[in-house]
């Protein structure tokens, strides 16, 4: 099992997060917005006009499937990618209260914070104004594997995401109690 040190990767994280990387970000908030949905999202349209955009600092390990079959961040660490009822536009019916879900899940000590996260645990970004903005899984010390809103699966640095994710992370230990709370509070 990958251990990561808090103190330790979190010292990494914010010399990382402070030595410049503000304008990647911004670039990337640019690039992951909804101005350049259509780029972003579309399979076609993010290999013809955007893929080489991106830094090399990020790993696109699944562009964004075509729109029947996508789904977002949610879907993606709740392991449902792969299941018809959650891609698509049924895919955005259930993913549009997930935020909101996570935080009760949260209040009501379902998920369980960790001050060592380990391989596949959830990190969680808030925006400024406190909710949600994003969720992926923990890869390594360094590494987060994450759905970026409806377009590629990327691997990446901790802070080496769009700026409008937010500056605050959390870390969660994932377990299928979890992901069985979700549906039971999503599947009517």
């Amino acid at each position: 099992m990958v251990e990561l040190k808090q103190n330790e990767n979190i010292q990494k994280v914010m010399r990382f997060f402070n030595s410049g990387n503000k304008d990647m970000r911004k670039k990337l908030g640019k690039i992951v917005s909804s101005k350049n949905e259509e780029n972003w999202c579309n399979s076609e349209l993010f290999e013809k006009n955007t893929r080489w955009k991106l830094p090399k600092e990020l790993e696109i390990l699944l562009a964004p499937p075509v729109k029947n079959l996508n789904y977002n961040c949610f879907v993606y660490v709740l392991g449902l990618q792969n299941n018809p009822l959650f891609q698509g536009n049924l895919g955005w019916d259930f993913t549009n209260s997930l935020g909101d879900v996570f935080d009760e899940l949260i209040k009501n000590k379902v998920f369980k914070k960790t001050d060592t996260p380990q391989k596949d645990d959830l990190i969680i970004y808030r925006a400024d104004n406190g909710e949600i903005s994003h969720v992926g899984l923990v890869e390594s010390q360094e590494k987060i594997i994450s759905k970026w809103s409806w377009g590629p699966v990327i691997r990446h640095s901790i802070f080496n995401v769009p700026d409008h994710y937010g500056n605050k992370i959390e870390f969660y230990e994932m377990s299928d109690l979890v992901v069985k709370s979700v549906l039971e509070r999503n599947i009517r």
